[in-house]
């Protein structure tokens, strides 16, 4: 039983579908039950987040360069935690990816910059709804 007009339901199955119905009581009994609600599904509230945009090298030399990007248009409903960029040797197979975390001041010292490709993708922060 509930004196407060909402309710925190806990202990969902991911991929399940819900839904429910509301009683007020009091000593004479219950009442009617109230309309059912649409049926949801118990999911993560937030989404991948886009890609970041417009990529540029710039600043090149013989052993760095320096990448830029904007955001990603949105952030899947949770705030961006951090860039991973990824590079890798041009004539590499697959395979010989080299992928470093945002903030890695530069590539392993044996890799010069001129023979990188580089892309990028992003990681976001994972945290419980309060």
């Amino acid at each position: 039983m509930f004196s407060d007009t909402s309710y925190y339901a806990v202990d969902l199955h991911e991929g399940t579908s819900y839904e429910f119905r509301v009683f007020a009581e009091n000593r004479v009994g219950l009442s009617e039950p109230s309309k059912t609600s649409s049926a949801v599904v118990a999911k993560d509230p937030w989404n991948v987040p886009g890609r970041p945009v417009q990529p540029r090298v710039s600043k090149m030399t013989r052993r760095s360069c320096i990448l830029t990007w904007l955001p990603p248009d949105h952030d899947g409903g949770n705030p961006i935690r951090n860039y991973v960029v990824e590079y890798r040797v041009s004539n590499a197979g697959p395979g010989a990816r080299l992928v470093l975390p945002s903030g890695n001041p530069s590539p392993p010292p044996l890799l010069d910059p001129k023979d990188l490709v580089l892309c990028f993708f992003l990681l976001q922060e994972c945290s419980s709804p309060k």
